[in-house]
């Protein structure tokens, strides 16, 4: 049982730890699918609004542009990207893919607007 607890603290440590190695969002360790969203989009409308958008990559056995479709690859082929944390051991990954789609989906409409 002791080794158990450990084991627990260890594991719980590297997961925030990853976080602040690489700059992630601290909501994909601890928020809600509806509060990462929320977060996301807060988030993309902020740096659209400072002139710093960026292209979330997230993903699972392969990490990509989420919630971006084909036909606008070339739209963000300059923009920066953002790789939050993928893999498919990476405990945050489906929470990265969540805030990801939410995030590119809000830069996105944010570029639309700016071409017209």
């Amino acid at each position: 049982m002791k080794y158990l607890r450990f084991i627990a603290i260890v594991a719980i440590s590297f997961i925030f730890a990853a976080c602040a190695r690489i700059n992630c969002p601290s909501v994909l360790s601890n928020g809600t699918p509806d509060q990462i969203r929320i977060e996301a989009m807060q988030l993309a409308k902020a740096d659209s609004a400072a002139g710093k958008a960026r292209i979330c990559i997230a993903g699972t056995r392969g990490a990509s542009a989420i919630g971006v479709p084909a036909d606008k690859l070339e739209v963000i082929k300059n923009i920066p990207k953002w790789k939050l944390p993928c893999g498919c051991t990476e405990p945050l990954a489906k929470a990265a893919i969540t805030f990801a789609e939410a995030y590119n989906t809000i830069i996105l409409s944010e570029l639309s607007q700016e071409t017209k």
